[in-house]
Parts: structure tokens; sequence; C-alpha cells
């Protein structure tokens, strides 16, 4: 019995080591697998931001676009509204 249980507990000392690595290499795989993760969100992060960065470069594009578009088209009428009015004192004088 006493021999037996030598036996047992020189096999649980040398199965200690061998799960002390498992464990090891375990925690190992874990803090890669989050470290993937964390660049991954990072990674995803960036993305979202220069999306939507492009996307206000876009919108402030349109709306510069768009504020040039109304000044062409307001010296547009104000061109045309003095031509009229020339015209108009031109009748009136002729």
């Amino acid at each position: 019995l006493q021999y037996e249980r030598l036996q047992y507990e020189r096999l649980q000392y040398e199965r200690l080591p061998y799960e002390r690595l498992q464990y090891e290499r375990l925690q190992y795989e874990r803090l890669q697998y989050e470290r993937l993760q964390y660049e991954r969100l990072q990674y995803e992060r960036l993305q979202y931001d220069r999306l939507q960065y492009d996307r206000l470069q876009y919108d402030r594009l349109q709306y510069d676009r768009l504020q040039y578009d109304r000044l062409q088209y307001d010296r547009l009428q104000y061109d045309r509204l003095q031509y009229e009015r020339l015209q108009y004192h031109r009748l009136q004088y002729n």
C-alpha cells in the first residue's frame, strides 16, 4: 500500500509540470486571441473613422459646391436684373 501511494504521488508530481505547461499554453493562447481581437477592433475603428472622415469630406465638398452654385445663380440673377434695368432705362430715354 505504501508503495502504491508513493507511486501515485510520484505520478501526480510528474503530472503536475505537464498540467502547468498545459495551463500556461492555454493562457498564452487566450492572450494571443485577446490581443488579436483587440487589434482587429482597433483596425475596424480606424476603418470606421476613415469612412466617417471621407463622408464628412464628401459632405463638405457637396456643401461648398452648393454654395458655389448658389453664388453663380445669384450672380446670374443680378446680371439679368441689371440688364433688364438697363433695357428699361433705354426705353425711357428713347
